[in-house]
């Protein structure tokens, strides 16, 4: 198994730079999607290791398509925990 990892630059990790970054995250994810990945559940939610503060909390989404496995590692705002939401994933950790 190939494992792709989300701390790769383009990949698709995202620290807590703040609020103007949080539709790039989403929009990686949706356009992985897209793509023809597909999420393995649950998505799971853990400490933001680059976050200066212990409480900030990050979702990560781990892909699959054809023999490859990607990690996406998403900030936990609003816009996410609503699109994870609108399609009943199922999340742990929380």
């Amino acid at each position: 198994m190939i494992m792709q990892s989300s701390s790769l630059p383009g990949i698709g990790s995202f620290g807590a730079s703040g609020k103007g970054d949080a539709r790039r995250p989403l929009h990686t994810l949706r356009r992985l999607l897209a793509e023809g990945w597909d999420l393995v559940q649950p998505i799971f939610v853990r400490p933001q290791w680059s976050a200066l503060d212990d409480q900030a909390m990050a979702l990560h989404f781990v892909l699959q398509r054809d023999h490859a496995t990607r990690l996406i590692t998403l900030p936990e705002t609003r816009a996410v925990l609503r699109f994870v939401r609108q399609r009943a994933w199922k999340v742990q950790g929380r």
